[in-house]
């Protein structure tokens, strides 16, 4: 089986793209969300006002996750939320790390 990838900003063209256009981009694959937040470029990045994220740790795909997802964060501006089926969603402060497992993460900023 082949399966062929490009990244997202190589298929856009990101100069033609104002900055936060695209209002909310939902990840879900299956725990290479790691990858794709250590891929995304500062272009990128600054077309997105949020982003959901289905937030999986398998322990074999990414060194660390939190450090991936506290990118959203710290290199790209973005409020993060972190929910789980016992307590809703919560905000998460600077520097607080969730249990990631089965996460939702929700990420936005002001448009």
């Amino acid at each position: 089986l082949s399966i062929y990838a490009e990244r997202l900003d190589s298929i856009l063209d990101t100069d033609m793209i104002p900055p936060k256009t695209l209002k909310l981009v939902n990840l879900d694959v299956q725990g290479f969300e790691c990858k794709i937040l250590e891929g995304m470029g500062d272009k990128m990045a600054d077309k997105i006002v949020s982003m959901q994220l289905k937030w999986e740790d398998n322990g074999q795909i990414c060194d660390d996750n939190k450090d991936y997802l506290f990118k959203l964060r710290n290199k790209f501006g973005f409020d993060m939320w972190g929910k789980n089926e016992n307590s809703g969603y919560i905000y998460l402060a600077q520097g607080e790390k969730p249990a990631l497992n089965g996460v939702d993460i929700f990420a936005s900023r002001n448009e």
